[in-house]
């Protein structure tokens, strides 16, 4: 599993902190689980940074993908959060969870960057079982 914040990942992409490509190409046998977090970002946001992240493949080895509730959701054209989403990331084929008890919105579970995990969700209900070596 790799994620966090998605406001403040944006601010990392591409600069000398950025290590995700080294990440994903150690770990691309295992497949990656993504989860964000997302707090205030409009809907219109959300499109445009996943669609960057995507085009730099930022999701080339990724078997799923994990959201949070938003803490505000915001949008200049009537986006809903889950469209933006959608919208920007239904190409990729993987499942796609949203308003995952993760981030800035209680109840928060933690979530272990680097470490091997299985989610399941069903009607509503998920479960994350990581695995640490």
């Amino acid at each position: 599993m790799i994620g966090g914040c998605l406001d403040i990942i944006t601010d990392l992409f591409g600069t000398r902190f950025d290590k995700t490509e080294a990440f994903l190409e150690k770990y691309k046998e295992d497949g990656i689980i993504w989860y964000f977090d997302i707090c205030e970002l409009s809907s219109e946001s959300i499109i445009r940074i996943l669609w960057k992240l995507k085009d730099n493949d930022w999701f080339k080895y990724t078997k799923g993908l994990l959201f949070s509730r938003c803490t505000f959701t915001t949008s200049y054209y009537d986006i809903t959060y889950e469209d933006a989403i959608k919208h920007a990331l239904q190409d990729l084929g993987i499942p796609i969870i949203i308003n995952v008890d993760i981030g800035h919105v209680s109840p928060r579970m933690t979530i272990i960057n680097g470490a091997l995990a299985t989610v399941t969700s069903s009607n509503g209900k998920g479960k994350i079982n990581f695995i640490l070596k």
